[in-house]
């Protein structure tokens, strides 16, 4: 007969397995943000380790005049 721990251990096993296929690729993430390279086309004020780091979509959203995106091809 089972112990109540040996189940909860069981149970917790099972948990942690379906999370881990389920837990999101941070390279893709990444890829799919534009995280990791600048997207300035012109001059940038933003320091460029910021401009890696930051989303594409929040590098767009900055002002040309501060970080220049008006020659990037409009975003899907």
């Amino acid at each position: 007969m089972s112990t109540y721990n040996e189940f909860e251990g069981s149970a917790r096993a099972n948990v942690q397995k379906d999370n881990a296929s389920k837990a999101p690729d941070f390279n893709e993430f990444k890829k799919d943000n534009g995280i990791g390279k600048s997207h300035a086309t012109g001059d940038s004020i933003v320091p460029q380790k910021i401009q890696e780091l930051a989303p594409e979509g929040l590098e767009r959203a900055l002002p040309n005049a501060i970080h220049d995106t008006s020659k990037l091809a409009p975003q899907k």
